[in-house]
């Protein structure tokens, strides 16, 4: 049962209530909250989300934890506040993921959305078949008159998300007018830490954006729930000043595991040195 005295008052309330239902020990102050939160809950380096083994709860339990990621604003969908924006943000993703990030964008401009630039923010992930799903993807978008492959193995496979997010971009059938978008890719490297290859995360996409020097603007991050809070904090750190960043994202829409729910809190936890400020997207 959830006991609001075990905790420092400084722990926002559904963090709190989120501990309580997970068991964790009550923490002194926010520091050791979400480093607790992290060593519990968090990949270990090098670990992508889905090797990530289950965590045991009970569907109640399941529930109850549910309800609160919705409190944080971890499942819904958050539309964009303005009409006119610089840039607009993809950052790279699972294929599917980069799709349904691409749709969102899409249904925004349908909706009177526009932007002058689309910036896609990936990296030299390798792609993992079973998780990236790139023939599946591509053979949705080709119609079905298409002499263009539609599986991928072999010489025309892409090799990492960056080739995987060219072929997605190159193929898909944009509402009219976005298609004249300019589109920029940045292509970040992996790179050797503590004994294996690491891939790079958002914060390193951005950086090697920003070494390209755009000029400052009004950015829409298009990011997918339940990662969307860590993305925009991540660029509201990284992003110098003159830039307005805001982010969008539709609702959690599939079943994803609780483990890589939980690790979406401490991923977030991460860049929040401060309690974050719970207000409504």
């Amino acid at each position: 049962m959830f006991q609001e005295e075990t905790f420092a008052s400084e722990i926002p309330q559904p963090f709190q209530k989120l501990a309580s239902l997970l068991a964790m020990p009550p923490s002194e102050n926010w520091d050791e909250f979400r480093h607790s939160f992290i060593s519990h809950w968090g990949r270990k380096p090098g670990q992508e989300r889905w090797q990530m083994k289950e965590v045991g709860l009970s569907p109640s339990r399941k529930e109850q934890v549910l309800q609160v990621l919705n409190e944080l604003g971890m499942t819904s969908s958050w539309a964009p506040k303005e009409t006119q924006y610089d840039y607009a943000i993809l950052p790279g993703a699972t294929v599917p993921s980069m799709k349904a990030r691409l749709d969102w964008l899409a249904k925004q401009w349908q909706n009177g959305t526009r932007f002058k630039q689309i910036v896609v923010l990936t990296g030299q992930r390798p792609l993992t078949p079973e998780i990236d799903h790139i023939s599946e993807v591509m053979a949705g978008l080709l119609p079905e008159n298409s002499s263009l492959p539609t599986t991928f193995t072999g010489s025309n496979a892409p090799m990492h998300e960056t080739e995987a997010a060219r072929l997605l971009l190159y193929y898909y059938p944009y509402p009219q007018g976005m298609e004249r978008v300019p589109v920029k890719f940045v292509d970040s490297p992996r790179c050797w830490q503590g004994g294996h290859w690491s891939r790079c995360h958002t914060a390193t996409t951005v950086k090697d954006w920003l070494e390209y020097s755009p000029k400052p603007g009004a950015m829409l991050v298009i990011s997918s729930q339940p990662s969307a809070h860590y993305q925009d904090s991540v660029f509201r750190r990284e992003m110098p000043k003159g830039f307005a960043v805001e982010t969008s994202t539709a609702s959690l829409t599939q079943g994803y595991p609780m483990a890589v729910l939980l690790d979406a809190v401490a991923t977030w936890l991460r860049t929040s040195d401060e309690p974050p400020e719970l207000q409504g997207q």
